[in-house]
């Protein structure tokens, strides 16, 4: 009887071992080639799971990290991302929480392309926070592309610690950044404002505020990432 006791404990601490150990090892490729197939689209894609995590047991973990290169968005591209989901049930592909960051961010405007040094993602799933920053020069190419595909022509931009200055048709004038109603607006100071940025109404974000520091400008909003995973989920069925 003793030895049978042992042997039953020897094998529940070799099936704990598996699952808290082996079986994250084992699901990192697995998800990896899962998160292809749901259509995302990168050079390098690595997913970790938490080790020693008795949700498991459940199929459910604490813990979930992607990580990938040149992330190919279809309308822009993502030099490096970072992405850690929270409270994962694998069964419903549902997560509580997302936080991340991510480098080198471009995105198509038209023919032109823009860009974003950097950006962090954090909090719930449905209503992450996302701030974005941009430096001097992204600025000043955000801002001129964004008005000359609505139709006005920016001369010159200059970024400072509080704001921009702009200059049309020869005129210099201090311009002012704003969010209303989720969008990006641009008052140049001449004339009307105009929206720069402005998200269609199924688009799963939206902008929320924006400021300017000494290191350029900062722009925040919020972004459903579980509607984003649904989509892709959906689309990679």
């Amino acid at each position: 009887m003793g030895g049978f006791l042992r042997f039953v404990a020897f094998f529940a601490l070799l099936v704990a071992g598996f699952v808290l150990v082996a079986l994250p090892l084992l699901m990192g490729p697995l998800l990896a080639g899962v998160v292809r197939d749901m259509g995302l689209r990168a050079d390098r894609i690595e997913v970790s799971v938490a080790l020693f995590d008795p949700g498991l047991f459940v199929g459910r973990s604490r813990q979930v990290t992607l990580n990938a290169t040149n992330v190919d968005m279809g309308q822009g591209r993502i030099g490096s991302l970072q992405l850690t989901l929270g409270d994962v049930a694998f069964f419903d592909r549902t997560f509580d929480t997302a936080s991340g960051d991510l480098q080198d961010v471009q995105l198509t405007l038209g023919e032109n392309t823009v860009s974003a040094a950097s950006a962090t993602i954090d909090g719930p799933a449905d209503a992450a926070t996302v701030t974005a920053r941009f430096t001097a020069a992204q600025v000043a190419r955000l801002l001129t592309v964004a008005a000359a595909h609505n139709g006005l022509t920016l001369d010159k931009v200059t970024v400072t610690d509080s704001g921009v200055q702009v200059r049309v048709h020869g005129v210099e004038a201090g311009a002012q950044l704003s969010v209303r109603g989720g969008a990006l607006l641009l008052d140049p100071g001449i004339g009307g404002a105009l929206v720069l940025i402005q998200p269609a109404a199924r688009d799963p974000w939206r902008l929320t505020d924006v400021w300017f520091s000494a290191n350029g400008m900062n722009l925040a909003g919020t972004v459903d990432v579980a509607q984003i995973v649904a989509d892709l989920s959906g689309g990679g069925g």
